[in-house]
């Protein structure tokens, strides 16, 4: 189905993002905070980054939100670095080649139930827009294995004249279709709300309806962990290999890690 998809909107549709989860379409930084980092580390961004530049000025130089373009393309050059190190930042990645974006939304063990999802993006990379393309060198050689490019959320602070152009895309999440389980719930406690003695078969009917919910519950666990398989195991036949999106030492290190963690500390990447 992706395959066609892709074929079909391949004239006008350019650019991709793969996530294994269907939250906001934000950086890093944007999202809700909480689960991947304190809210304060919003606030406190500047002088992680300034402190970071001071430290280690051979990786990383320091540029301030400027007032022009050329500012914000030095600086999301510096951000792609941070973020290539793992910090969060104000850039969203994506990619020119959608299998890649693929393997990125089929990351992560799918031990619970998630919705992935797929975005597919319009992109002029001569018009104004949130679209940023960085430098590449060594020091990103992960931006050349996934053919990366970003949108540049800074750019939305500093455009006073709100000309930016709006980019053009298409959202598909897979979801688990539970409808027909739902009537058979809703049947059950239908036939419980007619018992008049609950003590006459009622509670087990209340029993067999949690039972049914758990079972379908574990269905659809089942159903996202078969498509994440088949879909993996069709991109390994093309030679996509999840491995192959971090070529430098360090990146590769921590994603051979993440395999042999336990369930409970496993990390995706989002």
């Amino acid at each position: 189905m992706y395959k066609e998809l892709f074929q079909f909107f391949s004239n006008e549709y350019n650019y991709f993002r793969g996530q294994p989860h269907d939250y906001p379409l934000l950086p890093g930084i944007l999202r809700e905070s909480g689960k991947s980092f304190d809210s304060k580390y919003r606030t406190d961004f500047e002088n992680v980054y300034k402190e970071l530049s001071n430290e280690f000025p051979e990786k990383i130089e320091y540029v301030n939100l400027g007032k022009n373009e050329s500012d914000l393309s030095k600086r999301a050059y510096q951000l792609s670095l941070l973020q290539h190190y793992g910090l969060i930042t104000s850039l969203l990645d994506v990619t020119q080649n959608p299998y890649i974006a693929l393997l990125f939304m089929l990351s992560g063990d799918y031990q619970k139930y998630q919705e992935p999802a797929f975005y597919l993006f319009s992109i002029d990379d001569k018009e104004k827009s949130l679209f940023e393309q960085v430098k590449k060198n060594k020091a990103n050689e992960r931006i050349i294995a996934q053919k990366g490019a970003f949108l540049n959320f800074d750019k939305i602070n500093l455009n006073e004249k709100n000309n930016l152009r709006k980019i053009p895309m298409i959202k598909i999440v897979l979801k688990f279709d539970n409808k027909a389980y739902e009537k058979i719930v809703q049947k059950d406690k239908d036939v419980i709300s007619t018992i008049n003695n609950f003590e006459e078969g009622g509670e087990e009917y209340i029993e067999m309806i949690k039972q049914r919910e758990e079972d379908i519950e574990k269905k659809k666990v089942r159903c996202i962990q078969n498509i994440k398989r088949e879909l993996t195991d069709k991109l390994e036949e093309y030679f996509y290999f999840e491995e192959d999106l971090f070529p430098d030492f360090e990146n590769r290190v921590q994603y051979l890690m993440r395999k042999y963690k336990s369930d409970k500390r496993k990390l995706t990447f989002e």
